[in-house]
């Protein structure tokens, strides 16, 4: 990373204000020349046009007002042969926050908003397929990290499973949800920090993706106050979800019962892929069972 940030940077890393690892791993570097910025190493199935892509959208949700990392250089392999790495301006991290404190959700509902409407003005072949896809004829995309095997690990998950196809049952119907849009796809309090009611930092932008507006809200709003981490906090529940929902409405536009309808099930969906991440590394009795036990209620 110090003979990366010299090349492409032009300046080497003379210290570091922290390092996470999960599915990239990202340092966060002070430069010699006094620069602050974020590099983020890639998994190998992100192409240069991708996170190229993925840049512009940063650029026009940034200039649309949200609390976005502007990109600094164009992609580059973190060492030759290597996979991709990127660099980023530094946005101040308060740190984990409370997607349950008072003005959050109706805060993050909105900035999404904010941001999928921005990028509506971009061409229709930016991202036109994210690394994530689900396969035609596949039940669940290729999982976000090697560490969750789906086919090593389907004895035992036939009941979420179900669940799964039960949403997308109606998530597959030709139109359902709207035409696609390009959406941050991981907006959740893992990546998205709220503070006194205002958003004032969303990472992690390679998440974006195109999707129908009503299956990334309903993904959204029953995320929302996920962590990811140990011990994180319950998904939404049903009347947390329709909040959610409740507020991106508000700003984006009107959410039909259709659109409603799509959106819980991509709630659904959402809980039973987390559920059958938890299920392929052995949490039989965490998140993915605590997940989905009140599921018929939503």
């Amino acid at each position: 990373m110090d003979a990366w940030c010299a090349s492409q940077l032009g300046a080497a890393v003379a210290g570091a204000r922290g390092w996470i690892t999960s599915v990239g791993c990202v340092g966060l570097v002070v430069l010699a020349d006094g620069r602050e910025a974020a590099i983020k190493v890639h998994q190998p199935d992100r192409s240069t046009a991708f996170l190229v892509d993925v840049q512009t959208v940063q650029r026009t949700v940034v200039e649309a007002g949200v609390a976005a990392p502007l990109p600094l250089v164009p992609p580059a392999p973190i060492r030759p042969g290597g996979p991709l790495a990127t660099a980023d301006s530094f946005v101040a991290d308060p740190g984990l926050t409370d997607g349950r404190a008072p003005g959050a959700a109706r805060a993050a509902a909105t900035a999404l908003a904010v941001a999928t409407r921005a990028t509506r003005r971009l061409p229709s072949t930016t991202i036109a397929a994210h690394p994530m896809h689900t396969p035609e004829g596949q039940l669940y995309p290729t999982p976000h990290s090697p560490v969750f095997d789906f086919e090593a690990t389907a004895e035992g998950a036939e009941w979420i499973d179900d669940h799964a196809r039960t949403a997308r049952e109606v998530l597959d119907v030709p139109g359902a949800g709207g035409p696609p849009v390009l959406v941050h796809q991981d907006w959740c309090s893992r990546n998205v920090r709220v503070v006194d009611g205002v958003v004032v930092a969303a990472y992690d932008w390679d998440a974006v993706s195109r999707a129908p507006v009503a299956r990334a809200a309903g993904q959204a709003a029953i995320l929302w106050p996920c962590t990811g981490e140990p011990g994180m906090p319950d998904p939404s529940t049903t009347e947390e979800l329709d909040v959610f929902l409740d507020a991106f409405a508000d700003s984006w536009g009107p959410l039909t019962a259709g659109d409603r309808h799509v959106a819980h099930a991509a709630a659904r969906y959402s809980l039973a892929y987390l559920a059958r991440c938890e299920h392929a590394i052995g949490r039989h009795d965490g998140a993915g069972t605590r997940c989905l036990r009140p599921i018929d209620a939503r």
